[in-house]
């Protein structure tokens, strides 16, 4: 028992005399490494959004934040108001932040099939 002690003393006299303790290397590490990955997902976040912004043309097929399916009439930048068709005749006026994504054909077909394999393995 007092081995398994001796191995984790350390020798205090030869890190005083230096005066650098290598431990302390760790906390501007971690902060730097911390401070990286946010500036790297606030730039991914950021070029989504534009790209986002950028597909949003009247008659593409958008599904809002909230799950909701239509096809996009107008986008007012001003007041940030995007008008949905949701079915023939029946027009919605949302926040033009609430547009989660545009939906294509791909992306359609590939949540379907993501869908279909959740219910599968659901059974």
């Amino acid at each position: 028992m007092y081995n398994l002690f001796l191995i984790f003393e350390t020798d205090t006299t030869a890190t005083e005399a230096a005066g650098f303790d290598p431990t302390m290397l760790m906390l501007p590490i971690l902060g730097a490494a911390l401070i990286f990955f946010m500036w790297r997902s606030n730039k991914r976040r950021k070029d989504q959004q534009e790209q986002l912004t950028s597909s949003l043309v009247p008659g593409v097929e958008v599904m809002t934040t909230f799950g909701l399916f239509g096809t996009l009439l107008s986008v007012d930048s001003e007041t940030n108001v995007a008008e949905l068709e949701v079915a023939p005749g029946n027009v919605l006026r949302v926040h033009s932040q609430a547009i989660g994504r545009v939906i294509t054909p791909e992306s359609f077909e590939a949540s379907e099939s993501d869908n279909d394999d959740t219910a599968e393995d659901n059974k």
